[in-house]
């Protein structure tokens, strides 16, 4: 709603007029008001515009800091589109009285409205959430199955315990498929577009085998009306991986390499060189060729406006395309590269190394008396503080697990701790960045470029 500046007569300056989405409903949850308030408390402003008392306050402590201000003569005069304020006794008490209305009209409102879901939800009636395979008949407020939309996605179920299907291949199937969901019978459909994030989501909702919940309510539908359950307890449980684990079930989700290929490696750690944008880590499974089944994992450049995206400017500049992506076998042999040339400066890199360990021991410590999860990281950081010598192996034994792991996690884990980040062109690095102190341990330029 504008502010009516011709109708009271004041000057209003667009910097002036304050806009803010969060709830009046408690103090202290609003820093776009406090501003303003502090604006009055400093003389930057002595009149305030609104279109209506509750849009100031729902709260008392607030409310009562306002009019206040009003007899600090902080805030001098107020202006509402919906009821007239005089500056005077009446007028304050009016003011307060108003205050005190629109707190007890929005704690009835939340009571009412939180009372309106729980007697929902203890009927087994639709409140607010669209449940995908099912829709709600308009009459009872009822979850019935939704013909071939119910089918496809019982059909979704079955090849995640039984053809052991990932997330993404479910995913995939589903909106090849067609996949629909509507709210009402009588209502068009909507098609669906999943991802493996949604199908994870959608097969562990305990909903779809007859447990309904909504915020900290709770309803058992089969023992409401004749529920069609999707998947039965036993499925929901192998779905789920937090029950499965309860349960001490076999999850039927991913392979333990599938696991650590999604846990990802060197994640937010590639920078472009073209665009100075994070690359995004990929993967991507090989369906041709003697490698078939197994995945290449590289990192893409998702800004548009790069000039990998650019072919045409790009080979202007650099006489061909730029490739999008860089294949990860090139960042790790430069990774690899680099720790074998870390071989100066180890005293200084030791002191830091030796600084940071203590550092954190004394963080340790002085939580360990009110964490008890601190308990093990102490014990790990307690232990002898290793000579040079031993830091210097530590070094190598980097190097060490890269040539020799298979293991993606082990491998990022000794990224972490040496690489701050990289600056990636075509199939080369411009620039590796390491963590202190293996950024003092150098014998070679920081522009030093590395190719293949």
């Amino acid at each position: 709603m504008p502010v009516p500046r011709d109708q009271i007569g004041v000057k209003v300056r667009d910097e002036d007029i304050f806009i803010e989405s969060a709830s009046a409903k408690k103090s202290g949850n609003r820093p776009i008001f406090d501003a303003m308030l502090m604006g009055f408390k400093t003389g930057k402003y002595h009149g305030l515009v609104a279109w209506a008392p509750d849009r100031l306050s729902r709260n008392m402590k607030e409310a009562g800091e306002i009019i206040e201000m009003i007899d600090l003569e902080q805030i001098q005069d107020l202006h509402f589109k919906t009821y007239q304020f005089e500056n005077n006794p009446n007028g304050k008490m009016l003011l307060g009285i108003l205050f005190a209305t629109s707190k007890q009209y929005s704690d009835k409102l939340s009571v009412d409205v939180s009372r309106g879901i729980t007697g929902a939800i203890r009927d087994g009636k639709y409140v607010g959430v669209i449940k995908k395979g099912y829709y709600v008949d308009v009459d009872s407020g009822y979850f019935l199955p939704d013909t071939e939309n119910w089918k496809l996605l019982r059909q979704a179920v079955e090849m995640r315990p039984k053809e052991r299907k990932t997330n993404q291949e479910v995913a995939e199937f589903l909106n090849s498929s067609g996949f629909s969901y509507r709210k009402y019978q009588d209502e068009p459909y909507k098609r669906s577009k999943l991802n493996k994030k949604t199908v994870a989501k959608l097969l562990s909702d305990p909903f779809y085998c007859g447990v309904y919940e909504y915020g900290k309510n709770y309803a058992n539908l089969h023992e409401i009306y004749t529920f069609v359950p999707l998947v039965t307890t036993d499925e929901h449980i192998v779905l789920s991986k937090n029950t499965a684990d309860t349960f001490q079930k076999e999850y039927a989700g991913r392979k333990t390499n599938a696991q650590r290929l999604e846990f990802g490696i060197l994640r937010e750690k590639v920078i472009c060189d073209f665009c100075d944008s994070i690359m995004g880590f990929q993967r991507t499974k090989l369906t041709k060729g003697k490698n078939a089944g197994s995945y290449t994992i590289s990192f893409y450049c998702k800004n548009k406006n790069c000039l990998r995206h650019r072919p045409k400017e790009a080979t202007e500049r650099f006489g061909k395309p730029l490739p999008k992506s860089i294949r990860l076998k090139y960042l790790t042999a430069h990774i690899a590269w680099t720790l074998k040339h870390l071989t100066k400066n180890t005293e200084k890199a030791y002191k830091q190394y030796i600084g940071r360990l203590e550092e954190q021991q004394q963080i340790v410590t002085a939580k360990k008396a009110t964490l008890s999860q601190a308990e093990t990281e102490l014990e790990r950081v307690s232990r002898a503080l290793p000579t040079e010598q031993q830091f210097i192996e530590l070094v190598r034994s980097y190097l060490e697990t890269l040539l020799k792991t298979k293991d993606l996690v082990e491998e990022d884990l000794v990224y972490r701790e040496v690489v701050l980040n990289l600056r990636a062109r075509g199939n080369s690095i411009s620039v590796i960045k390491r963590n202190p102190p293996y950024d003092m341990m150098v014998d070679f330029s920081e522009n030093t470029m590395w190719s293949g």
